[in-house]
């Protein structure tokens, strides 16, 4: 067993927001098909996370955070994910101390995939580490951990992991496991939304079961998916913006039509001159893109006097794919 460094890093954990979003039906195994194009934007926490080799001084563990909101240890998804990677690397994860602190600046329960950003923040730093000299120090081949592998791993940490370890845009479909490659974006202006109440993504799920089946549908699995990949990256890339505004839908609107606050912030969205506009992830967070930024910041003014209740925030799309270290 060689010595192995002690290891930091300050990582950017970016809030992303679902530029269409299709729930196709539920599967055999009760976990729901999806379908649509996820997108990260600029606004994000930062984690300053360490690795080392643990010592008798050490008691455990460190988590801490600027946010009272987020749980704390094993309960907490940034351990979920350091525990899932040491198993899977075979490392006993109580001979390295690992610590973790979130600077929160995504909303919670509002449908960004903060918590999902932050696992995902923590299996790239891992990573590096393990490409860095982390499997040698453990005798280990670092082969033995695949990127497929890694992307398993995002996977069992949520849905959303998967497509946050790899940001950018990008058009994902089953549970979340089906990543497309990067699609090629400008960075358009974006206004987001937060009403004052969060939404818990399970409720979201059994509300719009229970709204389909009270409907007669029976969730099929040949429910329309919308525009696929092909489509979605043709209209990006060209920047088609009538094209993107037809097309930014989410289907958990259909249980959200009746907190007219949402259809309010968005209808008042589109009067400010975004060429799109839509609710992102289970809500209740909804988006705007407009065509330049006085046109954002000109709509940001004119509705946070008319709806002071909501929380308003200016950021931009970040189309740019994370880097992750090259398996050697």
């Amino acid at each position: 067993m060689t010595e192995f460094p002690p290891c930091r890093s300050t990582e950017s954990a970016r809030a992303k927001i679902n530029l269409s979003l299709h729930v196709l039906g539920r599967r055999p195994d009760d976990y729901h098909e999806l379908a649509g194009v996820m997108a990260t934007v600029d606004l994000a926490d930062r984690l300053d996370i360490g690795l080392r080799r643990v010592t008798e001084k050490d008691t455990g563990w460190e988590f801490s955070s600027d946010s009272g909101q987020l749980p704390a240890g094993e309960a907490n998804l940034c351990f979920k994910a350091a525990y899932l990677f040491f198993d899977a690397t075979g490392i006993a994860p109580q001979s390295l101390h690992f610590y973790c602190h979130i600077d929160k600046r995504i909303p919670m329960a509002a449908g960004l995939g903060g918590g999902s950003a932050d696992a995902a923040a923590v299996l790239r730093f891992l990573w590096m580490c393990w490409q860095g000299g982390l499997a040698e120090s453990f005798q280990l081949d670092r082969r033995r951990l695949s990127m497929d592998q890694l992307d398993h791993l995002a996977l069992a940490c949520g849905a959303d992991v998967p497509f946050c370890l790899h940001g950018g845009i990008r058009f994902c479909q089953g549970v979340g496991e089906r990543v497309s490659n990067a699609i090629e974006s400008l960075s358009h202006p974006v206004l987001l939304a937060f009403p004052p109440f969060p939404v818990r993504t399970a409720d979201a799920f059994r509300l719009l079961d229970t709204r389909r089946l009270d409907q007669g549908d029976r969730l099929a699995p040949g429910r329309q998916a919308g525009p696929d990949f092909a489509w979605w990256s043709a209209t990006l890339e060209r920047d088609d913006r009538p094209g993107i505004g037809a097309m930014a839908c989410n289907d958990f609107l259909e249980i959200q039509a009746d907190q007219s606050i949402i259809r309010l912030i968005l209808e008042g969205m589109r009067d400010a001159g975004a060429f799109a506009a839509s609710m992102t992830g289970s809500g209740p967070a909804c988006f705007a893109l407009f065509n330049h930024e006085k046109d954002r910041e000109k709509a940001f003014r004119t509705l946070t006097a008319k709806y002071p209740e909501v929380n308003w925030m200016m950021t931009s799309l970040s189309p740019r794919p994370e880097r992750l270290a090259c398996q050697n």
